[in-house]
């Protein structure tokens, strides 16, 4: 799969929160896959800074439970990726708007 964007995704996080976004993937879900790598984009419908934090038993590019700073621009994307070598890793991906 190429970068996901606002009308090419697999999987998108449902809450449309205004703080925290979350995204689970579980081994037997359809989006899982094993020995892949994952594609996570960050869109900016207003702005603004974010944290980003990643926890799995399968991560090996970020380190479970560190968060990532980053900041996005309106109307454009931020993009992320993760390997995911394990075939039972469960992974939540945790978008929190700071600003």
């Amino acid at each position: 799969m190429t970068e996901p964007g606002k009308t090419s995704f697999d999987m998108k996080s449902a809450s449309w929160s205004t703080v925290a976004e979350q995204i689970e993937i579980k081994a037997g879900m359809s989006q899982y896959c094993i020995d892949c790598v994952i594609y996570l984009a960050v869109y900016g419908y207003t702005g603004g800074s974010y944290t980003l934090q990643a926890t799995s038993t399968g991560m090996i590019t970020l380190q479970p439970g560190d968060s990532v700073g980053g900041a996005v621009m309106k109307g454009k994307f931020e993009y992320y990726s993760y390997y995911n070598p394990d075939p039972f890793a469960e992974m939540m991906f945790s978008v929190t708007l700071v600003s």
